[in-house]
């Protein structure tokens, strides 16, 4: 079985959306798969330096890289030079997580047969249930899914939530949960003392992570040992936002802001973090999505400090690994005061996100999806 997946994203870039992809493309490449990744280029730098660098990837993986120069952001033209390589190519699977590209996608398939896969990181069928998450509701893409959904041979989701939902909208469609996987690190052992940062690694979106609510947190920690680590600001406006916050508890002397990270200096960062936070905005975007942050803690051994919601929930177990409870100041305080007054306690989380980590690999969801393929089409 042969799989092309396209992704209208840059590469490479800040967005969690091609670091997703190309990890994706590592697990397929682990298990051997015939898989190649369609992107557009972004660098003129050779592309295993950008693997190593950007990435901190050794292997060679399978990716081709659309030159659509100065036009890379114009995403009709992406499309077009997709296609044009498409056309040319023998692959029995298209997957593809751009709504947008799929009327593109289906014009192809008329053309060769092969089966097209939506992978869908969100869930825009109906707008009632996002809780206007978004200043402006997303009817262009509540359209696309009504139009184009019914016409593909399947959907991968990233939550069983997410599937549930689909399966409401969609119930004769092909739809399979593969939850997002980590770059499983099994050289991390569960420290041997406390750093004393506590940590926020990831978007910095207030929409959907609520930082206020984290700062206001933090403030009400007893033990003045500890410090805060907060990365992921990809501008100068997230950083200053952040900053203002962080002002408004009177943390400065105690909060370090970083700016986007690399893989690789993601990786360095979280060997200085003892507790990840996860402060989840209560909606159903969030309700849905994959919880790739508190799995990126999970597989350095941190143990996580997050929001209840059901995505979560399903990898976090309470006194196993880390923690989930409603967005309670006063409760997170008391639980990181507690957590800090008892290393036994805490070298036992740690010892628990290492084991739950092994089981969210990239290798696994990439198999997960292979075999889906492989039963459902009969390939």
């Amino acid at each position: 079985m042969k799989i092309k997946y396209f992704h209208q994203g840059l590469w490479p870039s800040n967005s969690p959306s091609t670091t997703f992809v190309t990890f994706n493309t590592l697990g397929f490449y682990k298990n051997n798969y015939n898989f190649e990744l369609i992107i557009t280029r972004n660098s003129k730098e050779n592309k295993q330096v950008t693997l190593k660098t950007k990435f901190d990837i050794k292997e060679s993986l399978p990716i081709h890289l659309l030159n659509a120069g100065p036009l890379k952001r114009k995403h009709p033209i992406v499309y077009l030079l997709a296609i044009s390589y498409l056309l040319n190519k023998e692959f029995d699977v298209l997957i593809t997580r751009n709504l947008s590209f799929l009327s593109y996608a289906l014009i192809l398939k008329k053309i060769k047969k092969f089966k097209l896969i939506y992978e869908s990181h969100d869930f825009y069928s109906d707008l009632k249930l996002r809780n206007n998450v978004r200043e402006k509701p997303p009817y262009k893409q509540m359209k696309q899914e009504h139009k184009y959904l019914p016409r593909v041979d399947a959907i991968i989701c990233v939550s069983e939530v997410q599937k549930q939902y689909y399966l409401r909208y969609y119930p004769e469609k092909k739809i399979l949960t593969a939850v997002t996987g980590i770059k499983t690190h099994l050289n991390y052992l569960p420290k041997t003392g406390f750093s004393y940062n506590i940590g926020y690694i990831g978007a910095l979106d207030l929409r959907d992570y609520d930082l206020d609510f984290l700062m206001l947190t933090f403030s009400k920690v007893k033990n003045n040992k500890i410090n805060f680590i907060i990365a992921g600001a990809k501008n100068d406006r997230e950083y200053n936002k952040i900053k203002s916050i962080v002002h408004k508890y009177k943390l400065s002397s105690r909060v370090t802001i970083k700016s986007w990270m690399s893989p690789k200096q993601v990786e360095k960062l979280k060997s200085e973090i003892d507790i990840g936070c996860a402060p989840m905005i209560k909606n159903e975007r969030n309700k849905i999505c994959s919880p790739l942050k508190v799995l990126e803690y999970l597989s350095a051994g941190i143990p996580a400090l997050a929001t209840n919601l059901e995505g979560i929930e399903y990898i976090i177990k309470n006194g196993k690994n880390g923690f989930t409870m409603d967005n309670d100041p006063g409760k997170w305080a008391a639980l990181i005061d507690k957590l800090y007054s008892n290393f036994e306690f805490y070298h036992k989380l740690s010892v628990g996100c290492l084991e739950t980590a092994r089981h969210f690999s990239w290798e696994q969801r990439t198999r997960t999806i292979h075999n889906f393929l492989e039963t459902e089409f009969n390939f």
